[in-house]
């Protein structure tokens, strides 16, 4: 049997295009939940309260550094792989991995791994190309095809967790080509590199800022302490060349 019903609740990021736009791509059916009805969600709600038993409550008692989002997330999915999905389930009477064995539920999948990735990547407004770039969260991205549709607008698709390159799409959902962007964003560092990072640009800063302010104090204030008034070039009178007009044959006879 194949999925056929996706089965959320009425948060923002289940009602969002992008969840539409996938669930029509696999031909699955969106069913929301009533509102202020939270029966209808007890199983995924019981999944979470295993989750903070299991893995979060363990991981609060620890006494260890801050870990980035990478790392946490790569320590929940080794925690759901290696524990979870082994460990038999009372519901089911038998671990989750063996269930999944069984192959009775068969989940639509796209026909290459690349449409996959398209469809999970985030649909972006329209983008207009630039001389510089498409621009898309700090960074510009170019591409050859591109050059030549400068003042155009494209369809994108990105992944926000990989923003090296974007997907260009024409009008008719048709794929022009894959813009790479060599910008260093400032998103991808780790917190405590992109704190040090942002206090020292604002420590060099301020040093520009003291040193443009010394130097025009001691261009306006003379040694006295009085402020120069500004002296304004002026032209002498015998510097001044008179001009002569010029007259024309029958000006002459006039006079």
């Amino acid at each position: 049997k194949r999925q056929e019903i996706l089965y959320t609740d009425r948060g923002r990021d289940f009602k969002s295009t992008h969840i539409e736009q996938v669930c029509i791509d696999l031909k699955i059916k969106v069913v929301r939940t009533r509102r202020k009805k939270p029966r209808g969600r007890g199983k995924i709600e019981r999944f979470f309260r295993t989750v903070d038993q299991r893995f979060t409550h363990k991981r609060k008692n620890e006494k260890t550094k801050p870990l980035s989002l990478s790392s946490i997330e790569s320590e929940f999915h080794e925690w759901l792989m290696t524990e979870y999905h082994q460990k038999k389930h009372k519901g089911i009477k038998t671990s989750p991995m063996e269930k999944w064995n069984e192959g009775k539920c068969l989940s639509r999948l796209p026909e290459s791994l690349d449409a996959l990735d398209l469809m999970l990547h985030k649909v972006g407004r329209p983008r207009k190309m630039w001389q510089e770039g498409i621009r898309l969260k700090s960074r510009r991205y170019s591409h050859l095809l591109l050059t030549q549709a400068i003042g155009q607008e494209f369809t994108i698709r990105y992944d926000p967790r990989d923003l090296s390159s974007i997907w260009v799409y024409e009008e008719e959902g048709k794929l022009l080509c894959k813009a790479g962007s060599a910008d260093v964003l400032e998103s991808e560092m780790e917190p405590g590199e992109m704190i040090a990072n942002n206090a020292r640009i604002k420590k060099e800063l301020k040093k520009k800022i003291k040193d443009k302010n010394a130097v025009a104090d001691a261009f306006v204030t003379t040694k006295e302490g009085r402020k120069e008034a500004p002296v304004l070039q002026t032209t002498s009178a015998d510097n001044v060349v008179k001009l002569k007009l010029r007259k024309h044959f029958h000006e002459k006879r006039i006079q």
